[in-house]
């Protein structure tokens, strides 16, 4: 790439008259500033013709965008995910890829990201919650059906296009997780992600099967609504245990013990589960009996009683449960973790939920003018 060529990359992204000239060459009008990342911007959009808001995510390179696999993999996963408008999966209207700038124009989410609003509003409405995580649920066993695995599954990556409307989003570290010859699973060994959130595989350095670390971090995303605070890393829980073998599952140290409003979760999710077993149209023979994870993991994540004694909570820790197991292959997949997650709404009406409002405020009108 020449000189030349570089300044003029430079002036697109620090002149902002240039980088609204761009916006305008491709039919948008660039409406201001929404967020910065590590990597990228994020910029409010709109389109001249259909009047559409959108967002813009605005990356620059010192390679080739079409070499750098991140970006790459960003763009195909999303063409390939929203063949469906109901897999809640961000849509992505456009994609421009040059040299050394991608811009991909993205469905807006007016309320921002799950991370941000939970530690906002915390505790959310019961409703609310369900609605959440059915949707991060049907979006991610949408990925794994097409052998797509996410590896950043975090709150900062599940955004809100309302208050009940969420997508998941940031595909940069997307995989494919089997072999499309074979069907067989695919093993990574690169080590990325957000620490809290990853798995114990991960967090070792070992080779590892994506799908299954997705399925630790929907546990860690159900810790996160449960106590609006990050999971402690796993590796923190490691290196505080004087033997290794007690993370084994299945370990029990009567020593030790959970906060009570975690255990009387865990009771009430079995008294729950035995009611459902009763009904002709619920089916839970693919759950334990009990929830799989080991009691010392759960007192490492819940070291105080900061959690909602609500049927939401319930639910969540008995999700938490089934994913955050030490042996990847004994968590519940994302399918049979959403029909789970469905069965046990099944126990309530929508009368049931809390009347408590939720929180409407949208970021869309928040944006840095520019």
């Amino acid at each position: 790439m020449t000189h030349h060529n570089t300044e003029k990359i430079m002036e697109l992204v620090l002149d902002n008259s240039i980088w609204k000239n761009f916006l305008d060459a491709h039919g948008y009008c660039l409406l201001g500033h929404l967020d910065s990342g590590s990597f990228s911007d994020v910029y409010a959009v709109q389109h001249k013709m259909s009047g559409v808001t959108l967002a813009v995510k605005r990356m620059v390179a010192r390679r080739d965008m079409h070499a750098d696999p991140r970006v790459m993999a960003e763009v195909r996963c999303l063409k390939e995910l929203r063949k469906r408008s109901d897999c809640c999966v961000i849509g992505l209207e456009e994609a421009v890829v040059l040299e050394r700038v991608a811009c991909l124009f993205l469905e807006l989410a007016a309320c921002g990201n799950l991370e941000h609003y939970v530690l906002q509003h915390w505790p959310l409405p019961e409703r609310q919650v369900a609605c959440v995580v059915h949707q991060v649920l049907t979006a991610l066993a949408h990925c794994h059906r097409l052998g797509i695995a996410h590896r950043d599954l975090n709150p900062a990556n599940v955004l809100l296009v309302t208050p009940e409307i969420v997508r998941l989003a940031d595909f940069g570290l997307a995989v494919s997780c089997q072999d499309p010859a074979t069907g067989k699973p695919l093993t990574c060994d690169d080590y990325l992600g957000r620490e809290s959130y990853l798995a114990p595989e991960v967090l070792r350095h070992s080779p590892y099967l994506p799908r299954e670390a997705d399925l630790w971090s929907i546990g860690c995303l159900s810790y996160f609504l449960l106590t609006a605070q990050h999971p402690r890393p796993w590796r923190t829980f490691c290196s505080a245990q004087a033997k290794p073998e007690v993370c084994d599952l299945g370990h029990h140290n009567e020593g030790l013990r959970c906060p009570d409003v975690v255990l009387d979760s865990m009771s009430q999710l079995v008294d729950i589960r035995d009611s459902l077993h009763d009904r002709s149209d619920v089916d839970l023979t693919f759950v334990a009996p009990c929830p799989r994870t080991c009691p010392l993991l759960l007192r490492h994540m819940f070291p105080t009683n900061r959690v909602d004694r609500t049927f939401a909570a319930i639910a969540l820790v008995g999700l938490l449960g089934e994913m955050c197991v030490i042996d990847p292959f004994q968590r519940l997949g994302a399918d049979d973790a959403l029909l789970y997650w469905e069965t046990l709404q099944k126990s309530r009406t929508s009368s049931d939920y809390s009347k408590e409002d939720i929180h409407c405020e949208s970021v869309s009108t928040e944006f840095t003018k520019t």
